[in-house]
Formats: structure tokens, sequence, C-alpha cells
């Protein structure tokens, strides 16, 4: 079997090491099945398109420079550092995703392998494509950004804008309370 040995694949900012056996990109498109009574047709419907998926196969060994071990932390580190409680988006970069417009993945799953007979080490990562949901805020009649219900009736508005009062001032944060104060 001929590995593609010079063929790097950067996952943020970091080159993946060791050779890469297999690069997989998956792309579909989003369809629904309409069922519809009386009809043994289904008529589908395209909704648009899922997310991409890309399965890269790794053989990591031992360099003079690092270990087996220190690779596969290396890229355990991508998948999760320590301290991190959710996956961060990631740039993935080679020419495979270059050419279908993909760029920013989230690191999916992580796997690896080892025979007894060997200090080789077989790697296994997915990748989705990241696609940001866009937040926007919207300016209410009011002037104020998400603003109060619309239908609010009078009676409320005047009770919301009304002094209620605040909190009592205290001046002698060591004065004893009303209520019985063993201490003092």
């Amino acid at each position: 079997m001929i590995y593609q040995e010079d063929q790097l694949i950067r996952l943020g900012g970091v080159t993946l090491p060791g050779l890469v056996k297999k690069l997989e990109i998956k792309c579909a498109a989003a369809i629904d099945e309409v069922e519809v009574e009386g009809s043994a047709v289904k008529p589908k419907q395209a909704v648009g398109y899922e997310d991409a998926k890309v399965t890269i196969e790794l053989i990591i060994d031992a360099t003079a420079n690092e270990t087996a071990l220190q690779k596969l932390t290396r890229i355990n580190n991508l998948f999760k550092a320590s301290g991190q409680l959710v996956p961060v988006p990631l740039t993935l970069v080679c020419s495979e995703a270059a050419a279908i417009g993909l760029s920013t993945v989230l690191f999916k799953d992580f796997s690896h392998s080892r025979t007894n007979k060997s200090d080789q080490y077989a790697a296994k990562l997915e990748l989705w494509e990241y696609i940001p949901m866009p937040v926007t805020a919207t300016v209410s009649s009011s002037g104020s950004a998400g603003g109060a219900a619309p239908d609010l009736t009078e009676d409320y508005r005047s009770y919301l804008d009304s002094s209620r009062g605040g909190a009592p001032k205290i001046e002698d944060k060591t004065a004893s309370s009303p209520i019985f104060d063993p201490g003092r």
C-alpha cells in the first residue's frame, strides 16, 4: 500500500503527524420525504445541505524527535485541551477541503489503536463542518434592544415607572439589628 507521505494537513494551526492513509470528505443534500395519504410514492423536497464530514486516517510512528505517544497527545490536545469543556472551531487546511470551500470544522471524534506486535498506531479523526449561526439584535420601537413586551397594560407600565422604594441604607454596618443579637 502506498501512503501520501508528503501531504500536509493542518488542523488548528498544527500539522497532523504521521502518514495519511485515507482522507474522505462527505457532502450531502438534506432532503425530506413527504408522506401523502393514499399515495404509494413519497414526494421528495430538497431543504438544504447537511454539514460536510471529514474523516482522516493516519499511521503514526515514532521519529527521532518525537515518540508515537507524544504525537497522539498532540492530536488529542486538538480534540480536547486541558480544561476545555466544549469543542472549539478549528481551521482545516488541506487542498481537498479548500477545493470545496471547507475551512472551519469541529473535531467530532478521535480514536486510535495499536497492535501488540508494533509500536505503530492507527489514528482516525472525524471532523464536522462548522457554520456559525449569526446572532442579530433587534431594536424595539421604544429604542432599547430587546425592549419590553408591547402588550403591557397601562397600569403595569405605570407600576414599572413609579418609585417603588429601595434597599435600606445602613450607615453603620456593625450596628445591632432590631432582632435579638446575642453577641452584643
